[in-house]
Formats: structure tokens, sequence, C-alpha cells
């Protein structure tokens, strides 16, 4: 799979600036299962993917960024990026 830049070059405070964005513009849910998500139950425990993935040409940038709580909940299978 491929790796986010963006992602990769983000420092603690940048990284948790998106988070607080991403958990609002979702409304604190999952974009994959709808599950509600907590940043200090799951800390650490959060994928950020690709709403369009990268292999299909998706944007590298914020706006093409989501929360997946799959991986705090693996019954309903792992994350893709």
């Amino acid at each position: 799979m491929a790796q986010s830049r963006y992602l990769a070059g983000l420092d603690a405070e940048q990284r948790t600036k998106l988070e607080q964005k991403l958990l609002a513009r979702q409304t604190g849910r999952c974009f994959i299962c709808d599950d509600p998500i907590d940043l200090m139950l799951h800390k650490g425990q959060l994928d950020i993917d690709h709403i369009d993935p990268l292999i299909e040409d998706g944007l590298d940038a914020e706006n093409n960024f989501a929360f997946d709580a799959r991986v705090v909940q693996p019954e309903q299978g792992g994350s893709e990026s």
C-alpha cells in the first residue's frame, strides 16, 4: 500500500490538529462503519485513511483523509490506505 507523505511530514502538534479537524468533519463517527470515535479512548489506535486511495489517483491531502475505526474493532476488517 502507498504511504502518505503528507501524514509522515506532520509533527505531533500538527497531527493532533488534523485529528481534531477530522473528528469534527466526521461528526465523531468512523467513515466506514459509522461507529463513534473517541480521541481520548482510542488514542494511538485510530487509522487515518485516504478516502480515495492513492493507488486510484486519490490526493495525498487533508481533504482526502478520514478516520477509520476498523483497527479498533478488528472484527470489521483491517484498514487499507
